[in-house]
C-alpha cells in the first residue's frame, strides 16, 4: 500500500512515491518539496507552491532551520565576474598523522581568505583545499605563504582548474508520503 500526504494528492505530485527519507520533518512532502525550492530560490515564497499560508511555511522553514537541516542562505556569485579567474586545489600530505598537523594548517589556512573550502580525506594525501585567486601569481604567494617551509609538510601536489563541468550545491531531497491511498 502508498502512503500520501493531502498535499500531494492535492496538487497530483506522485514524482516522490518511492522516494524516502528520514529527517525530523512535520510532513515530510511539504518540507521536502520546501528544501527542494530553496535549492533553487532561496529568495522565493513557498507557499502556494506546496498549498499552505505564508506563516505556516515560514513557522515549517524556522523549524527546520533550528534542526540543523537549513544551515543559512547565500548568493551565488560568479568568480570570474568578481575577478577571480585561477580556481585551484591543492592535496597536502603531512609527515606524520599527528593531530597536531590538521591542527596547525587548519589555522593557516582558515586565515587565507582565498581558501574557500577545506577537507580532510582517506587515501595517500591528507588534506585538499580549494583556492580562488585573481591571478597565477597570487596563487604562487598563497602557495609560498601557506605551504612552504612548513616542516609538518611531506608534499604539497596542485591542480588548477581549466573548466569547471558541474556546479551544485543541490542535494537529492526525497520525502516519504505520509497519508494513505
Amino acid at each position: 500500500m502508498r502512503f500520501w500526504c493531502k498535499i500531494c494528492v492535492k496538487n497530483a505530485n506522485f514524482l516522490h512515491q518511492t522516494e524516502v527519507v528520514s529527517l525530523p520533518m512535520q510532513d515530510p512532502c511539504i518540507d521536502a518539496i520546501d528544501l527542494k525550492t530553496l535549492q533553487d530560490n532561496a529568495s522565493a515564497t513557498k507557499a502556494e507552491r506546496v498549498g499552505l499560508s505564508p506563516s505556516q511555511c515560514s513557522r515549517r522553514r524556522t523549524a527546520l532551520e533550528k534542526a540543523g537541516i537549513i544551515e543559512g542562505y547565500k548568493a551565488s556569485l560568479s568568480f570570474p565576474a568578481l575577478g577571480f579567474d585561477v580556481t585551484a586545489f591543492v592535496q597536502i600530505r603531512f609527515h606524520s598523522h599527528a593531530i597536531e598537523n590538521n591542527d596547525r594548517l587548519l589555522r593557516v589556512l582558515e586565515a587565507e581568505p582565498n581558501v574557500l573550502e577545506i577537507y580532510s580525506t582517506t587515501g595517500s594525501w591528507n588534506i585538499i583545499a580549494k583556492v580562488v585567486v585573481a591571478r597565477l601569481t597570487d596563487f604562487d604567494d598563497l602557495i609560498n605563504r601557506a605551504f612552504i617551509g612548513k616542516n609538518y609538510i611531506e608534499q604539497i601536489q596542485t591542480m588548477i582548474v581549466l573548466k569547471r563541468l558541474k556546479l551544485s550545491n543541490h542535494l537529492p531531497i526525497k520525502a516519504q508520503p505520509t497519508g494513505k491511498d
